[in-house]
């Protein structure tokens, strides 16, 4: 629809001109929690991360996106944002790996969910590897995932990120 395209123009826009005028973060805040797209809830996300990581309602609003939005795309943003900007933060190790483990993502059968859908566990174990890949948990964590990950291309990721740890 052409209003998400527009909500998504402003969010980046809001953000990169305007991201210290007092009415911008709330706007971006609200739609990062409450916007009925996908999309604009991940641009929203990806603008938090961004241009305000050190704002005290940003983590908490992050993470609470990845463990809990209804959808897995913006859970996937969230999880790809935590790492990215957080890695370093004492609590994002452990919340990824309960994303890696707990999401609730079922892959479809249909076309789009095999070839464009993202597996937020997926999401969550491709930043494990980048960012944590000598953690003592990381190669546990692959091991079961290759066991006993439902998603087949969750399973082939593992198989691959263990030989390339090895």
């Amino acid at each position: 629809r052409s209003s998400d395209l527009v909500r998504i123009t402003a969010i980046e826009q809001l953000a990169q001109g305007w991201h210290e005028h007092p009415e911008t973060l709330p706007l971006i805040l609200q739609y990062a929690q409450s916007d009925d797209n996908d999309f604009v809830k991940s641009k929203a996300i990806e603008q938090l991360a961004q241009r305000w990581q050190e704002h005290p309602q940003t983590l908490p609003l992050i993470q609470q996106r990845a463990q809990s939005d209804n959808d897995e795309d913006v859970r996937s943003t969230a999880i790809a944002q935590l790492a990215r900007r957080w890695h370093e933060h004492p609590e994002t190790l452990q919340l990824l790996i309960e994303c890696a483990v707990n999401d609730s993502y079922i892959r479809g059968d249909d076309k789009y969910s095999r070839f464009f859908k993202t597996n937020p566990r997926q999401t969550a174990l491709e930043r494990i590897v980048k960012y944590y890949p000598n953690h003592p948990q990381t190669k546990d964590l692959l091991v079961d995932r290759l066991n006993n990950d439902p998603d087949k291309k969750v399973r082939k990721f593992a198989r691959q990120a263990l030989k390339e740890l090895s």
